[in-house]
């Protein structure tokens, strides 16, 4: 990236509101504003953060384009380490652009997405999962995601990383000593130390790769399908959730023929409810094509919603169904399972016709919903602490993943008898798989693949 060229862009949101935003930044964006600037003096003379009232100007004619105020923000005291002014205007699409066409004019270039954090990142203002954080917080849907990407900027998980890889460092550093000045006898490592030094680490990576269900989860949201035969009250269950219509509901089987997708809120977490065609043995070739889709969303769900019509004693259908779930879960271990008995409030409903780890609700009259929102909350967040260090995305896992495999490696050597030599690489490449996810090593291709996701102006 040449530091050289000045970028500028809108950072506020396209369209109507009180007040836009334009930044500039780069080693021309105090020259630039002093051009297209009018106030009682010029923002080069000012010294750094501080506003200043005036008009932006075209310097050849002198129009007066807009009444604002500009920021001037100085150097390495700035978000990207470089000279910054961050324009304040009102809002409007044509008065931005405008206010952008006369930076552009005079001197400045557009900025490409996310091009001001980049500089940020490699002027070393923040590492790459602070990027992350960034373009997280950005796009987060729910106050959990919002809380998890601010802890991440702020830089817990890359105190996390920087200690993880501080104590490998010191044992590396042993480890070279002794091939050195070993038979110096100046220091003194036993092989059981270094056993239990790369044992210690190693939990706490797995400690931390722990977190990456929930955290990703965080990020991108839980699937849940509802599941059940016809007129179990599926699509009452999505409504009652949700609360609003938004599933036909009806006495006729088969209503539900493609499924439904919704999201929501729960506990600060964000969930997407899928509404799926009741499952039974059906000559209709539409009708089933829906109830294999149904069972294949259930397949790829974070929960399913089993629910059962607690007014009627469980038929050959709702067994079939209770053991296709029970078996799913079984087999894939990131799949969880509620399991619902409808209708309580009817005059016929017996809890006995059902298990007793079944969730009793009435969709129809909202009985029980609260409760089954936080039985769904607790079984993914269970009083996880969303400020505690997390890993949100599957590169940090692959990372941390890699740096487990070069340390088991590191104790094969050790157990082996190896040179130390060996051991010292073997843990050398656990640091920089460490290193990756702070982005001390990253490529291009890495690099082009998280700012692409960034807005222009950020």
């Amino acid at each position: 990236m040449n530091f050289d060229e000045t970028i500028a862009a809108i950072s506020t949101p396209i369209g109507t509101g009180g007040v836009c935003m334009i930044r500039v930044c780069g080693k021309e964006a105090l020259n630039l504003a002093d051009q297209i600037f009018l106030g009682h003096s010029k923002p080069s003379q000012h010294i750094s953060h501080t506003l200043h009232n005036g008009y932006i100007i075209e310097p050849l004619t002198k129009e007066k384009i807009d009444h604002v105020l500009i920021g001037i923000m100085r150097g390495k005291q700035t978000y990207t380490g470089l000279d910054t002014i961050e324009i304040y205007g009102h809002g409007g699409i044509l008065n931005a652009k405008r206010i952008l066409d006369v930076c552009i004019k005079y001197g400045a270039r557009h900025a490409e997405p996310g091009e001001f954090t980049k500089i940020a990142f490699l002027n070393g203002k923040m590492d790459l999962s602070q990027v992350e954080a960034v373009a997280d917080l950005i796009h987060a849907k729910t106050e959990s995601a919002r809380r998890s990407s601010m802890a991440q900027f702020m830089g817990n998980l890359s105190h996390e990383i920087d200690e993880l890889k501080s104590q490998l460092i010191k044992l590396c550093s042993l480890l070279e000593l002794d091939l050195d000045f070993g038979e110096e006898n100046l220091i003194s490592i036993t092989k059981e130390s270094i056993d239990a030094q790369i044992t210690n680490v190693q939990l706490q990576i797995e400690k931390l790769l722990s977190t990456y269900n929930t955290g990703h989860l965080i990020r991108e949201g839980a699937k849940i399908s509802i599941i059940g035969k016809p007129n179990v009250g599926k699509s009452s269950l999505l409504n009652a959730m949700l609360k609003r219509n938004r599933a036909i509901v009806s006495d006729i089987p088969g209503t539900t023929r493609d499924f439904i997708e919704e999201s929501l809120d729960i506990q600060g977490m964000p969930f997407i409810f899928v509404d799926t065609a009741g499952i039974r043995q059906s000559k209709d070739v539409i009708e089933n094509q829906g109830i294999q889709s149904s069972m294949e969303i259930a397949k790829n769900s974070d929960l399913i919603l089993a629910i059962f019509d607690g007014s009627e004693d469980l038929n050959e259908e709702d067994i079939n169904i209770l053991k296709m779930v029970e078996d799913l879960i079984s087999k894939q271990k990131h799949v969880k399972a509620l399991f619902i008995a409808n209708k309580c409030d009817k005059e016929n409903y017996n809890p006995q016709r059902t298990k007793n780890d079944f969730i009793e609700i009435s969709a129809k009259n909202d009985i029980g919903i609260d409760k089954l929102k936080r039985s769904i909350g607790d079984l993914f967040l269970n009083n996880f602490s969303i400020e505690s260090p997390m890993i949100t995305r599957l590169r940090h896992k692959n990372s941390l993943e890699n740096s487990l495999v070069s340390l088991n490696n590191a104790k094969i050597s050790l157990h082996n008898k190896m040179s130390y030599e060996f051991i010292s690489l073997d843990i050398k490449n656990a640091i920089r798989h460490l290193g990756e996810i702070i982005g001390e090593v990253t490529g291009d291709d890495v690099l082009n693949n998280i700012f692409s996701n960034f807005c222009i102006g950020k």
